[in-house]
């Protein structure tokens, strides 16, 4: 599954890529969004999860989402850690669930169109 969101330009996908990790990481102040973790991965992408101990501590039940920048677009990809197996579609859209309902609350005025795909 991928989200989509759509931005005037390139700069403003950066600009929301960069608030969405800063809101998560804790580095802005007034936004508290202690439900999502921000990691570098180790193939070195930005990556968001879940992190409820309850998602966390299954690998059956942890989903991670790939932040990119793709022109205008900024992008959520799912994804799992290698050593764990793929999550079945229940997971996957339950944590994608998760994701829109953290977007639309705290970044909707950051982007003009919303889209996921599967």
């Amino acid at each position: 599954m991928r989200i989509f969101l759509n931005c005037e330009n390139s700069f403003l996908a950066v600009k929301l890529r960069d608030k969405i990790i800063k809101s998560i990481s804790g580095d802005i102040e007034g936004v508290n969004i202690d439900t999502w973790s921000y990691v570098k991965s180790g193939d070195n992408f930005d990556v968001i999860y879940h992190n409820p101990e309850q998602y966390v501590n299954d690998p059956s039940k942890n989903v991670l989402f790939r932040l990119e920048i793709d022109g205008s677009f900024v992008t959520f990809s799912t994804a799992w850690w290698k050593r764990n197996q793929e999550p079945c579609i229940e997971m996957m859209c339950l944590h994608t669930g998760r994701l829109v309902e953290m977007l639309l609350r705290y970044f909707k005025e950051y982007y003009i169109k919303f889209s996921i795909s599967e």
